[in-house]
């Protein structure tokens, strides 16, 4: 057992506090890293892309049903005039984060957003079953 921790600890010895140059380290694994940051930010351009679309697509929605607050946005005064939160330039910060925070905004649109949706979806299939049930325990109150 002793021989697998030393093994362990020599060849990561970076993450439990060996005797490594963090520096040396980083200049020896320079081409690896480069990498690795290349593919992290790829990924998350990827990303924000998809998470861009399907934000639009919910403002557009919102827009459409009257549900968009539309109070800070003075200049537009007619419900067909596209809404300012629809343009990157205003949302740039919200972008970002998605770009540079990929893999916790993919696990929350993952467990959140999709969740909400299937929750959503079977409250509907079975909202009207709710509504017998309490037209039933209530049949001899008013409406």
């Amino acid at each position: 057992m002793g021989h697998v921790l030393s093994y362990w600890r020599g060849r990561h010895g970076l993450l439990v506090g060996g005797d490594v140059n963090v520096f040396a380290w980083t200049w020896n694994n320079l081409a690896g890293i480069v990498q690795f940051l290349g593919l992290y930010f790829a990924i998350g351009g990827l990303w924000s892309i998809v998470k861009w679309y399907f934000y639009l697509l919910k403002v557009r929605d919102q827009v459409r049903s009257g549900k968009f607050d539309r109070s800070y946005r003075a200049d537009e005064t007619t419900k067909n005039k596209r809404p300012k939160a629809s343009y990157a330039r205003e949302n740039k910060g919200r972008i970002m984060g998605w770009i540079g925070h990929w893999p916790f905004s993919m696990i929350g649109s993952l467990f959140g957003d999709i969740l909400t949706k299937v929750v959503r979806a079977v409250y509907e299939v079975l909202r009207s079953v709710y509504d017998r049930i309490g037209n039933s325990v209530f049949a001899d109150f008013e409406k």
